[in-house]
């Protein structure tokens, strides 16, 4: 009977969806470009050769090397082995997916067993500090100091929540075994190129994923406008940042920052399908995954609201509205300035001839 239920819902919901993409097809298109862009200029530029980076860190078995001094510390504090912690760590510095893709990395080498990837997965999903600096601080607000209040909240939210689950594992788990440390292994033991290789074809997979969930969800979240009865422009941008983060940290001002913070450690439901499909062989739910984010959420707006009494920022209210990420990204803007500069600078320079010889021929009259 509930399986009948689940499939007639599943019917009605993708009928009436392709109803409404079909009667909102303009909406459709306009987020479909606008995600197009937003991955071109943003996201595989920001993410992708670091994705081979840390992927080559994993398979080298660099991160077995950089953990071992880490051991001791990472399996008392966090319940976690040195390589385990090295994958957190880089999940802080790289951005949503890489942490999902490292520890799917992990799983497949056998390294750690399907449980241990489903709670690695509730805290190794961080923003990277160039996104939260640059295309948050410094392009949607304007500052980059709140960009560093963002970063230290969102890390250390991500580092309570990694204390939390190995505390809990610890206590809760009886079949949870201590983390073992594993042998030193040298870098090239499979060779650099193959290494090298390998890790480049696992991230043009991972971008693959991360590209086609932020199309999709870029599109979906067009539908999401101020026509919706009783939806203000309020919940109508809250909606479209729970749906996408990167649209949705451009849609609030400096006067909003808990509430970005939320949006950042929530990470929005676009990501939470990339590391689901990413992770697909550790057969994850989704709801425990939903939980640990919205933990996340509140924690970073929790200490945002906590330094907004501590330490008051300045706001400008007459402050120049935020630009948007696709904006500040957008080439042909780039471009068309460039030319307007070079246009700028040959005009300077013949009005400077002119005025000289005006000058001269005043001179000799």
């Amino acid at each position: 009977m509930i399986l009948k239920i689940r499939q007639v819902a599943t019917v009605v919901f993708a009928t009436v969806l392709g109803a409404v993409i079909l009667i909102m097809s303009g909406n459709v298109r306009r987020g479909v470009n606008d995600s197009v862009e937003l991955c071109i200029s943003s996201v595989v530029p920001s993410l992708f050769l670091f994705t081979i980076v840390a992927n080559f860190a994993v398979n080298s078995g660099l991160c077995r090397i950089l953990g071992r001094p880490l051991h001791r510390f990472s399996t008392f504090s966090f319940n976690l082995s040195g390589e385990q912690f090295s994958v957190f760590l880089l999940s802080l510095i790289s951005g949503y997916p890489v942490g999902a893709t490292l520890i799917s990395q992990l799983l497949k080498d056998g390294k750690i067993t399907e449980t241990k990837a489903r709670t690695m997965l509730n805290f190794c999903i961080s923003a990277g500090p160039a996104f939260i600096l640059i295309t948050v601080g410094e392009v949607a607000l304007g500052h980059r100091s709140d960009g560093y209040r963002l970063l230290f909240a969102h890390t250390l939210s991500s580092l309570i929540l990694c204390f939390c689950f190995g505390l809990g594992t610890r206590i809760f788990d009886k079949t949870c075994q201590k983390p073992t440390e594993t042998a030193p292994v040298s870098v090239s033991e499979s060779g650099v190129s193959e290494n090298f290789v390998k890790s480049a074809i696992d991230a043009s997979k991972a971008m693959l994923n991360v590209c086609t969930f932020v199309i999709a969800f870029g599109a979906l979240g067009r539908l999401i406008t101020t026509d919706i009865p009783f939806f203000s422009p309020f919940a109508v941008n809250l909606l479209r940042g729970l749906v996408e983060v990167t649209n949705g940290v451009n849609l609030f001002g400096r006067g909003r920052l808990s509430l970005i913070a939320f949006l950042l450690g929530f990470g929005g439901i676009s990501v939470h399908f990339q590391v689901l499909s990413i992770l697909s062989d550790a057969q994850c739910r989704y709801l425990p995954l939903l939980l640990s984010r919205i933990v996340h959420g509140c924690i970073s707006a929790a200490m945002i609201a906590l330094m907004e009494i501590i330490s008051p920022r300045y706001i400008d209210t007459a402050a120049t509205p935020s630009i948007s990420v696709s904006q500040s990204g957008n080439p042909a803007a780039v471009l068309a300035l460039m030319l307007l500069g070079v246009v700028l600078v040959v005009y300077s320079s013949q009005s400077r001839q002119h005025l000289t010889k005006f000058d001269t021929s005043c001179q000799n009259r």
